[in-house]
């Protein structure tokens, strides 16, 4: 009996994962990847139209799964987004895979374009939920949204992907509540300085 459409895609995104960890980016091929899988290139190319798409597939592979918060919290939203973040970052070879996918993005404008779209995508909940946060009055009006979600995120980034190391979630609650005490502190600051 042959494996589910969903079982087979797995696989397929796994492996492919697995060959760019081993050989990077530049050493993967669809055939390489059908070989691995022991599935046909036709079958690869139904559901993935180029190499740079399949690539692109596997690295945002379980992204999408997460379900964006919405708890009435900035906090407790945050707190959830960065633990489906933990958990993203801390798939086996990931670290290595990333670095080498973001290395040939740098010189393969198809592989830059994907990676800008996926990055977006992966970010767009942590947009929301600080934008609603804002709406709320837990971060000051005129909040930089890109500036806090780069702070919020690049202690997880950089762990993995510079460091190399598996990311404790055990950071994400000091995390969290440093920012939102600096930000907020920035706004009693501004309204004292201006009172």
């Amino acid at each position: 009996m042959p494996p589910r459409p969903r079982a087979s895609e797995e696989l397929i995104l796994r492996t492919t994962i697995d060959l760019i960890a081993e050989h990077g980016v530049a050493g993967v091929s669809v055939d390489a990847v059908a070989s691995v899988a022991g599935v046909s290139k036709p079958t690869l190319y139904r559901r993935w139209p180029s190499r740079a798409r399949l690539l692109q597939a596997a690295f945002t592979y379980g992204q999408h799964e997460a379900v964006a918060p919405d708890t009435g919290s900035l906090r407790e939203d945050l707190i959830t987004l960065l633990g489906e973040l933990v958990r993203y970052l801390n798939r086996p070879d990931f670290g290595r895979a990333y670095r080498s996918f973001i290395e040939a993005a740098s010189r393969d404008p198809e592989l830059a374009a994907l990676r800008g779209a996926s990055m977006r995508s992966a970010f767009g909940m942590f947009h929301r939920a600080v934008r609603r946060g804002i709406e709320r009055g837990e971060l000051p009006v005129g909040t930089d949204v890109r500036l806090f979600i780069d702070m919020v995120s690049a202690p997880f980034m950089a762990q993995r992907l510079v460091e190399d190391l598996p990311v404790r979630g055990a950071d994400i609650e000091p995390v969290v509540d440093l920012l939102l005490a600096a930000f907020n502190r920035v706004r009693t600051q501004k309204v004292e300085e201006f009172g």
